[in-house]
């Protein structure tokens, strides 16, 4: 059996512990996220840019990329595949790939070396079927563990393309099964 004093002194431990981790809570710290993560972009304009870090645990080649969602309604799935640029068949059957009518910025720097590691236009990227809509590849890089600050700036877009909900995302790159 414990004695009284043993006991104050177990409560006052754990009532400091308690005080410390909610102190730590309410500092705003926030952990730099690692792959993969998805940020809404909902609202996507010519000229808008979008800023993230992010942490690199391990060395690979990593993707960014948008998914224009699909809204769930008859016949959107074409409709998005036809304002996307997806690959088709002509008249003559030969394959077309327009890609997507827009343009973007990708600047990819590591955070403690301030180094650009990526500083690249893409004009027209092409897209891909995806479950709940079609994804846009637009950058693959290789890259070490580290922290980096990405952005991402549309340069130029289609007006339709404003009214499709999507998400930018950055990943890791697959490469088949």
């Amino acid at each position: 059996m414990r004695s009284p004093e043993r006991k104050t002194s177990a409560i006052r431990l754990l009532f400091a512990a308690l005080v410390l981790l909610a102190l730590g809570a309410c500092t705003g710290s926030r952990a730099i996220p690692r792959p993969p993560l998805e940020l809404p972009s909902a609202t996507a304009q010519s000229g808008q840019e979008v800023l993230f870090e992010i942490e690199i645990i391990e060395k690979d080649q990593y993707l960014l990329g948008i998914k224009f969602l699909e809204q769930n309604t008859p016949g959107d799935a074409a409709r998005l595949a036809q304002l996307l640029g997806a690959s088709a068949l002509d008249s003559s059957g030969k394959w077309i790939e327009q890609g997507v009518p827009a343009s973007f910025q990708v600047r990819i720097r590591k955070k403690n070396k301030n180094e650009e590691i990526l500083n690249e236009l893409v004009d027209r990227p092409k897209t891909r079927a995806a479950y709940g809509g079609r994804v846009a590849d637009i950058s693959r890089i290789n890259l070490e563990p580290g922290v980096y600050l990405v952005s991402l700036q549309y340069l130029r877009l289609a007006p339709a393309l404003s009214a499709i909900p999507g998400k930018i995302f950055f990943s890791k790159a697959h490469h088949g099964k």
